[in-house]
C-alpha cells in the first residue's frame, strides 16, 4: 500500500494527490542541504525529482504532450492559468475564476454563489425545494406535481382544454368568436354597430336619439323636456289640470272626465261654454237645452207688456183718381127760352146744365176752381193690451263631449 504525501510549500498550502509523492520531506532536504552538510547523491536525486514534478505538472516532461491537464493553459509568459472555454460563461482574473451571468437573462451571483435572480413582479419563487410558479392568491392560476393550470370560475365564461383557454359562448348571448377575437354579435335591424374604435348604438336619423359621452339618452323636441324622472312635456305644453276640450268618443281617455257634474267637475251637458273672467266661473243659466240629441230646443218666455204707439200718418196730397165718382149739379135760369148751346142741347129757362153726358162739351158751363191741393196727415194713438209670447228655440248645432283634465 502506497503512502499519500503531500508538498508543503512556504505557503503552507497542502496539495492532495493520489499518486505517491515525489522525494522526501522539503524540511528534511533542507538539512541535507544546510551550509556545513555534505548532500549524497540521492539528496541530488529527490532534488531533481521535486523540480521535475512542477515540469510533469504543466506538461512539459519527457514523453508529454507540452501542454497541461484538461482545463489548464500557459500564457504568453509562460504562466500556467485556467484554459476558458468560449461562450463558458466563466471569466478569469487577479481575484480568481468567477461565473460570468449572461445580463438580463435570471442569474446572478454574491458571496454565497450564483442563484437565480427573480423579479419581484415575475410570479416565480425559489425555495430549497427548486424554482416554482408563485401563484397568486385568487390569481386564477393552480400549481401541483403534475403542473401548472389555470382555475376557472364556475359559470364565468370560460372553458379550458387540451387547445388551451377559450371563451366560452351562450348561443344566444350575442357575442361571436372568432380568429381575430371576441365580438359583438350585431342582430341585423338590431341598433348595434362596431368598428376598429369599439361597438356602438347605431341611431336613425332624425330618430329623436343623441349618443354621447354621457351614453343614449333622447333629444328632446320643443316642448318636452328630459330629466331624472324620464322623458315629459313641460308645463307650458301639456294639458294642466282644470283644461276643458271637445271630445268624440265613448269613453274618456284616462286622467280626463266627462263634464257631467259628477265628481266635482261642471256640467255641461246640454249647455254651451261662454267666456267669462275668473271670478265668473262656474258661474249658469237655470235653464238647459232637452230633447233628443237630434231635436234639442229651449224654452223662453217674453216678459208681459203693453205697447204705447203715439205719432202721425205722412203728409199726402190727393190725386183726381184718388177721388170718389161724384158729379155736380148747376144751371142758369134766364127770360130767354135758349140762353145757349150745351152739347147738342139748347139751354134754354126749363133746362138746367145737370146732364151727366153735356159735362164737358165745347160750350158746357163749368164751376169755378177752389183749394190748392195740399197734403195733409192724422194723428194716431193706440195701446195694445198687456201680453208675452212663449218661444221654443233651437240653432244649429253638432254634439261633442267636454271632458275636464283630472
Amino acid at each position: 500500500m502506497n503512502d499519500t504525501y503531500s508538498l508543503i510549500t512556504d505557503q503552507e498550502n497542502p496539495i492532495s494527490n493520489s499518486r505517491a509523492a515525489v522525494g522526501t520531506d522539503t524540511n528534511n532536504l533542507k538539512e541535507r542541504f544546510k551550509e556545513g552538510s555534505i548532500p549524497l547523491q540521492t539528496d541530488f536525486n529527490q532534488l531533481i525529482d521535486i523540480a521535475d514534478v512542477g515540469r510533469k505538472a504543466m506538461g512539459q516532461s519527457t514523453g508529454q504532450s507540452g501542454a497541461p491537464g484538461a482545463g489548464l493553459q500557459l500564457d504568453i509568459a509562460g504562466l500556467l492559468s485556467v484554459k476558458l472555454k468560449t461562450s463558458s460563461g466563466l471569466t478569469v482574473g487577479n481575484d480568481g475564476l468567477s461565473v460570468t451571468p449572461k445580463p438580463s437573462f435570471g442569474l446572478a451571483t454574491d458571496a454565497s454563489g450564483l442563484y437565480i435572480a427573480l423579479n419581484s413582479v415575475g410570479g416565480l419563487n425559489v425555495s430549497s425545494t427548486g424554482v416554482a410558479i408563485k401563484p397568486k392568491p385568487s390569481g386564477g392560476l393552480a400549481v401541483s406535481a403534475d403542473g401548472a393550470s389555470v382555475t376557472l370560475r364556475p359559470s364565468a365564461g370560460l372553458a379550458v382544454d387540451n387547445n388551451g383557454i377559450s371563451v366560452s359562448l351562450n348561443s344566444a348571448g350575442g357575442l361571436n368568436v372568432a380568429a381575430a377575437g371576441v365580438g359583438i354579435k350585431a342582430k341585423p335591424i338590431g341598433g348595434l354597430m362596431s368598428d376598429t374604435t369599439g361597438a356602438s348604438v347605431m341611431l336613425k336619423p332624425n330618430g329623436g336619439v343623441i349618443v354621447d359621452s354621457s351614453g343614449i339618452s333622447v333629444k328632446p323636441g320643443r316642448g318636452m323636456e328630459v330629466t331624472a324622472d324620464g322623458v315629459s312635456i313641460k308645463d307650458e305644453f301639456a294639458f294642466q289640470k282644470g283644461m276643458i276640450l271637445m271630445f268624440s268618443g265613448s269613453v274618456a281617455p284616462t286622467g280626463w272626465a266627462l263634464c257631467d257634474g259628477q265628481n266635482n267637475t261642471p256640467n255641461l251637458i246640454d249647455r254651451f261654454i261662454m267666456g267669462g273672467t275668473f271670478g265668473d266661473q262656474n258661474g249658469k243659466s237655470s235653464t238647459a237645452f232637452s230633447g233628443g240629441k237630434n231635436a234639442k230646443l229651449t224654452s223662453i218666455t217674453t216678459k208681459k207688456s203693453t205697447v204705447a204707439v203715439n205719432g202721425s200718418t205722412d203728409g199726402t196730397a190727393i190725386t183726381l183718381t184718388q177721388m170718389p165718382t161724384h158729379n155736380h149739379i148747376g144751371g142758369l135760369i134766364g127770360n130767354s127760352d135758349r140762353f145757349g148751346k150745351y152739347g147738342s142741347e139748347y139751354i134754354s129757362f126749363d133746362k138746367g146744365i145737370g146732364y151727366p153726358e153735356h159735362s164737358t162739351g165745347s160750350y158746357g158751363q163749368r164751376t169755378s176752381s177752389s183749394g190748392n191741393g195740399e197734403a195733409h196727415k192724422h194723428n194716431i194713438n193706440f195701446t195694445t193690451v198687456e201680453h208675452g209670447h212663449d218661444i221654443s228655440l233651437t240653432v244649429p248645432y253638432y254634439i261633442l263631449a267636454f271632458i275636464i283634465k283630472l
